[in-house]
């Protein structure tokens, strides 16, 4: 009887290493396929750079959006109440220089992305507003 459940164990070890070792060699090979292709794209001239870099300003442009509030916290990131009573966090952008404020401050942000994704919005200005 215990001869039997060590067979059964065995064979079920043996089956389930054999199992795996069939799906690294198809990973294998797909990774030498996009290996490939990516040496390929590199070595191919590059077209149209002037264009593709001009777009990527007007998307920059476009996306920009300002957001008024009172600084709420500030860390490696701001924590703005808006208008609403909503809170929203932002990342700071490479120009912005968080060490001008102060919590309670009352400010415009500029900012890229959305609010409401998964991702933070970046700071791409902070302002003070006078009241």
């Amino acid at each position: 009887m215990k001869r039997m459940i060590t067979f059964a164990l065995t064979l079920c070890l043996v089956l389930s290493l054999a199992a795996c070792g069939q799906k690294d060699s198809g990973k294998q090979e797909t990774a030498d396929k996009d290996q490939t292709t990516v040496e390929e794209q590199a070595n191919q001239p590059a077209e149209n750079e002037t264009d593709a870099a001009q777009d990527g300003e007007a998307d920059a442009q476009q996306d920009t959006q300002t957001i008024n509030g009172i600084v709420n916290r500030l860390d490696d990131y701001l924590v703005l109440l808006d208008e609403n009573g909503d809170y929203h966090t932002f990342d700071y952008g490479v120009d912005v220089d968080p060490s001008k404020l102060e919590e309670g401050d009352k400010v415009m942000v500029t900012y890229n992305g959305t609010l409401d994704g998964d991702e933070s919005p970046v700071a791409v200005s902070i302002d003070k507003v006078v009241s």
